[in-house]
């Protein structure tokens, strides 16, 4: 009776086991990304104390700031659009992006589950505010 009751414990811990671990061949990443804002940043290679990217809202808000003539300690354009390809911008959102001129204040956007809000001037260049709903 003990032989079978200790077979059934050690046979109930091998499938508990079993079902906790990672499929072969494949390990799970300890710091995989979690929200859409990390993985993007994950994607660009961009890591969360890059100049002029700031994480926050429990990752889900990412904060842009980018370079610009008298400003430069900023994000370069190509890591901002990087980022913004990795979280699907539309073309059409992308055209609004890149036609606004510091005349025009802040800007909103919407695309998929991202909202965006922009400024742009030539001294402080292309800075963004993206959230996701």
């Amino acid at each position: 009776m003990k032989n079978r009751l200790l077979l059934a414990g050690v046979a109930a811990l091998a499938l508990a086991l079993a079902g906790c671990s990672a499929p072969a061949g494949k390990p799970t990443p300890i710091n995989e990304p979690r929200t859409v804002m990390q993985k993007a940043m994950s994607e660009c290679q961009l890591i969360s104390v890059s100049t002029g990217l700031k994480l926050g809202d429990e990752n889900h808000t990412l904060i842009l700031d980018g370079k610009g003539e008298e400003d430069a300690a900023g994000m370069s354009f190509d890591s901002e659009l990087c980022v913004l390809k990795a979280l699907k911008v539309t073309d059409a959102v992308l055209n609004e992006i890149e036609t606004t001129r510091a005349l025009d204040g802040r800007q909103e956007a919407s695309w998929g589950k991202i909202d965006a809000s922009w400024t742009y001037h030539p001294d402080n260049g292309l800075d963004i505010t993206l959230t996701e709903k």
